[in-house]
């Protein structure tokens, strides 16, 4: 699979499976960092909705929109 074909699948993705290819994407990338795999453990193990980030807060951050 190309990565124009991958592109193009995430497209067609609804948000809550964009959300869990983020997270995955972001896991994958920091796998080796022990410092920020205990931060994110714990962010994603968060049980407290008002301290979830939103996608499109998260877009904001990375200023996507």
């Amino acid at each position: 699979m190309s990565f124009e074909q991958i592109k193009r699948t995430v497209a067609w993705l609804d948000q809550y499976q964009l959300t869990e290819l983020i997270s995955f994407t972001l896991q994958f990338r920091y796998a080796q960092d022990a410092s920020f795999h205990r931060e994110a453990t714990a962010r994603l193990n968060d049980q407290e909705p008002l301290r979830w980030l939103t996608l499109d807060k998260f877009e904001r951050r990375l200023d996507l929109r």
